[in-house]
């Protein structure tokens, strides 16, 4: 594997990098990497020698079970590589020596890397004489690593250099080295992977190649212990073959579930087994017992011990098991279910239990699957409540092959209006999550629930509104914001909850509707079920990020402590958490706090990759890539543009949108302004076919006539300005109206007027807290002001547009101020050439805020006299205390000075 494909090990590469450096300066290192088989040692040893190809001559051997009886049969292999003389009689001794004056003579001429895979299985004189040159070797441009596995063999390199042992997989490396093995597996089949693996990469890699197409796509159920591959299946083969039947069945009744010392002897005895059964075992080094659990040597024991067994092995464990836990549900229905002479009578009541026992306490996926249990062995009228709570468990759970598979049983069965939309409504859902796209047949579906809402029971009627208020999520979700719309007010027309009413008027919002946006600013929270928030759906989603566009982010922030509190209470849901997630990205983005932008989005993908309901996915990775855009970020945005594209299961106009505002703003970051305004152009067709007045992006037609103002052309804008006019007045939307103004202010023939103009939207848009906005209004001010040869004026305008687009990391933006002030006559302090290098780390403005700081000047000074904020001050001033590593303004005039 090549070191930029290298999962993982950061912090075990920089050590060797160290190492190393060092190396290469003539100190010689030795690094031993310690872990088990399957930890990923040989892929580390791979990376570090792509590493130092360029710098390093790298000489490699590795030991091999074959040759562990053969003296010396290692050090050839490392003599041969170093060109070095073979010793001429069997001599360890001797043997050594050559060795280290081969090591010594190689690096004469070059520094050499030395990298011994699997040196438990050199043969001990090649170990002995490894472990003589390591200690030896000193001034020497020479780095060995060595990797091994914990046992007795270790104990001859134990002590030489330094350690690094390696950790299984995190579930975040696991998932992204699963996700290059097998892309097409579903986010449940990855977990379970992940689980059973124990996070060894070796597992991680070849588990997949062992399942079928389906298995790896969720759409064909698992086996109940996954394939190991063959690498690992032989592992401990020859050493659990040899254990005696009570030896393999002690240990077998150990490898399910973790047992305390008590629990463990009453296991053993209903097994027909006792503690001297696992001595053997525990010679053998395969198991470690203590007071409080059992520890298995190598996390594939225990799945290559079940898969081992005979079937009667196994029945007589899991009986003895479900025994055991008789007083947990879940783990008395587990094990009871996997007894082959259990009966259906038996079985349906440990199922029930469970089945009720997984709802009270949130374990979805296990509600679903002992749901489809009860439907699989119920033909009465049972069976289709069953059917419905298992495909509730799926789908709060994440899990959508399962989710499908019951609901095509529900299509399937449904006799009924009632039924009909029971089903329609999971399918919805299903549709929403997985695809983020409206049924094709939203006629018959609005039609069927007009019927129910008409005639049904009280209980169908709300499903009907559930299923309404579900399209119209879709509708949304797909950029259908004119079908969004008639659906909300189909919703509207009979008896709706508050959480639909809202969706309705949030649906309204976004071809602003008269009188569009009065519900969602109306004062609901308190009124509002929010023990319904994490149920099946996405209306407070949207909900909550259509309040966020309308800068209603008080309200947005009362929203997310209540999913917040209803989480931690309730328990999450795949879609709940999803809600949360989005939340708690898209307010840092919306009030300024862009450095937290970063980690909350890796924390929303990962929720989203963590389920098969990752639809919404692609249109948060646009989002996202347009932020990196703006921060001057080319390439980290390209690469999650493409990875949109790849998570996208339907490239729908909504996410072709989206894209286009993302080159849209990569161009206007680049000044191509004819690129911006293809863009926009593209956009605008998409957004009269949706029936959206108002664009997703708040910001892209002030951007385009941003652009067409560039180019002489601000007036071919006039009709769309006047439509986002109409509907910022309309929405009384405040950041709207404040760039409409800021529209208005760069096409103004008179300066006066474009004054007038541009000091109402900075007004405006410093009122509703929007500083990245206020920036940008004040960076166009100061181009039209200086261009009108005011440049006085200009200075101050940039200057506070300047601090914004730092203290946000705008460096495109920063380019274009600075390129302003330079044409304004600005000329900065800069640190004088004989300053000391720790001086010369700071920026311009760092050292002119230092400077002015340094003469007793307080930041309100500073700020006054250097046109900037006092918060400017305070950031910058910061960044200057950290890097002269100083605690205070006191010590700044001697540090300065050196």
């Amino acid at each position: 594997m090549a070191a930029t494909e290298l999962i993982g090990r950061a912090v075990e590469r920089a050590a060797i990098a160290q190492a190393l450096e060092a190396a290469a300066d003539g100190s010689a290192r030795t690094i031993v990497v310690r872990g088990p088989a399957g930890i990923g040692k040989t892929a580390l040893l791979d990376a570090v020698a792509d590493d130092a190809r360029d710098r390093f001559r790298v000489v490699r051997a590795a030991g091999h079970p074959a040759e562990t009886e053969l003296p010396g049969a290692g050090i050839d292999g490392l003599l041969r590589a170093l060109d070095g003389p073979l010793p001429e009689e069997d001599d360890p001794l001797r043997m050594a020596i050559r060795l280290l004056e081969s090591l010594a003579a190689a690096a004469e001429s070059r520094p050499v890397l030395v990298l011994v895979d699997d040196v438990h299985w050199l043969d001990a004189p090649s170990r002995r004489a490894l472990v003589f040159a390591c200690r030896r070797l000193d001034a020497d441009a020479v780095c060995l690593v060595l990797s091994v596995r914990p046992g007795d063999a270790d104990e001859y390199v134990r002590e030489l250099g330094t350690t690094l042992t390696l950790e299984p997989f995190t579930d975040e490396e696991a998932a992204a080295l699963l996700s290059r093995v097998a892309p097409d597996a579903s986010g449940q089949v990855i977990a379970r992977i992940a689980e059973q693996s124990a996070g060894l990469p070796l597992a991680l890699s070849e588990i997949p190649v062992e399942l079928s197409t389906r298995q790896r796509r969720g759409a064909d159920p698992l086996p109940e212990d996954l394939p190991l591959g063959e690498s690992l299946e032989g592992l401990f083969a020859q050493r659990l073959a040899a254990l005696a039947p009570r030896e393999r069945i002690a240990l077998l009744a150990l490898s399910f579930d973790s047992v305390d010392e008590q629990e463990r002897s009453t296991l053993l005895s209903a097994v027909g087994c006792d503690h001297g059964d696992l001595d053997a075992p525990e010679r053998m080094g395969l198991i470690r017992l203590d007071a409080n659990a059992q520890h298995f040597r190598h996390p594939v024991i225990p799945a290559a011990m079940r898969r081992a067994a005979y079937r009667a092995e196994r029945d007589r464990v899991h009986r003895a098991l479900a025994d055991l836990h008789a007083d947990d549900p879940l783990r008395y229905a587990f094990h009871l279910s996997r007894c082959t002479e259990a009966s259906v009578t038996e079985l349906r009541i440990a199922w029930a239990a469970a089945a009720e026992y997984a709802e009270r306490h949130h374990a979805h996926a296990d509600a679903g699957m002992y749901r489809e249990h009860l439907a699989q062995t119920d033909d009465g009228a049972g069976r289709w409540q069953h059917l419905l709570l298992a495909a509730d468990g799926y789908l709060r759970a994440g899990s959508a092959p399962k989710a499908e598979r019951i609901i095509e049983r529900l299509e399937e069965e449904a006799r009924t209006d009632g039924a009909r939309v029971a089903a329609a409504v999971r399918r919805a859902v299903l549709d929403l999550w997985l695809h983020s796209v409206m049924s094709e047949d939203i006629d018959r579906l609005r039609a069927l629930c007009a019927r129910v809402r008409a005639e049904g029971e009280a209980a169908e009627r709300e499903s009907a509104a559930r299923l309404l208020e579900i399209l119209t999520s879709a509708a949304l979700a797909s950029g259908r914001y004119r079908e969004a719309h008639e659906l909300g007010t189909d919703l509207r027309a009979g008896s709706s909850s508050l959480e639909q009413r809202l969706l309705a008027d949030a649906a309204a919002t976004m071809i602003a509707a008269p009188g569009a946006g009065a519900v969602l600013r109306s004062d609901w929270v308190d009124a509002f079920a929010w023990d319904r928030v994490h149920e099946l759906g996405a209306s407070m989603g949207f909900i909550s990020v259509v309040l966020n566009w309308l800068g209603e982010h008080a309200q947005v922030r009362r929203i997310l402590d209540r999913c917040l509190r209803v989480i931690d209470e309730s328990g999450p849901t795949a879609t709940g958490l999803s809600v949360l997630r989005t939340l708690a990205w898209y307010l840092p983005q919306s009030t300024g706090h862009w450095q937290r932008v970063v980690p909350e989005f890796a924390t929303l993908e990962r929720t989203l990759r963590d389920t098969d309901l990752d639809a919404p996915l692609p249109f948060f990775l646009l989002r996202y890539a347009q932020l990196r855009a703006i921060q001057g970020e080319e390439e980290e945005c390209e690469a999650v543009r493409a990875r949109a594209r790849v998570n996208a299961r339907v490239w729908m106009d909504g996410l072709e949108h989206l894209d286009r505002a993302v080159r849209a703003t990569q161009s206007l970051m680049a000044r191509d302004f004819e690129g911006a305004l293809e863009h926009r152009a593209r956009m605008r067709e998409i957004e009269q076919s949706s029936g959206s007045v108002v664009s997703g992006f708040l910001s892209t037609l002030p951007d385009a006539v941003e652009a067409a103002w560039h180019l002489g052309r601000a007036h071919i804008l006039d009709d769309e300005l006047g439509e986002y006019e109409h509907a910022a007045e309309a929405l009384d939307h405040a950041g709207m109206r404040g760039m409409a103004r800021r529209c208005r202010a760069v096409s103004a023939q008179e300066q006066e007027s474009a004054d007038a103009l541009f000091a109402e939207a900075v007004a405006i848009l410093t009122h509703i807290g929007d500083e990245f906005e206020t920036a940008r209004t004040r960076l166009l001010w100061g181009q039209r002001l200086r261009r009108a040869r005011r440049k006085s004026d200009a200075y101050e305008q940039l200057n506070l547009a300047e601090e914004v687009f730092t203290r946000l990391g705008c460096a495109p933006l920063c380019d274009v101020v600075r390129s302003e002030l330079a044409a304004c006559g600005a000329r900065r302090a800069a640190v004088p050439e004989t300053a000391p290098p720790v001086v010369a780390t700071l920026t311009p403005r760092e050292f002119e805020v230092a400077k002015e700081v340094s003469t007793g000047a307080t930041n309100a000074e500073a700020a006054r006299r250097l046109f900037i904020s006092e918060r400017t001050v305070e950031f910058h001033l910061s960044k200057v205390f950290r890097k002269l590593e100083i605690s205070g303004r006191d010590d700044l005039a001697s540090a300065l000075e050196g």
